[in-house]
């Protein structure tokens, strides 16, 4: 069975330091990337993890690559 490939949105330090390194290490996911309006965090994910990168959700839903998205936004948001 192929991983289930999973987008991040949202790079607060909760995510980055926690979902993200959980979703790329996690058996059967697969971090098919991030999303973050802060290209800086974005960019650092995609070096780190080797992952797609965006900085707007319309084109991170529209890619045919993502499976499932985790919305690691605050509650608030």
């Amino acid at each position: 069975m192929s991983p289930l490939n999973v987008a991040v949105w949202g790079l607060g330090p909760h995510a980055v330091k926690k979902i993200v390194p959980a979703v790329a290490s996690t058996e059967g996911l697969r971090l098919a990337g991030v999303l973050s309006r802060n290209r800086t965090t974005v960019d650092a994910c995609v070096a780190q993890y080797g992952c797609r990168g965006w900085a707007d959700e319309a084109a991170m839903l529209a890619d045919p690559a993502v499976d499932a998205v985790y919305i690691a936004t605050p509650t608030g948001l």
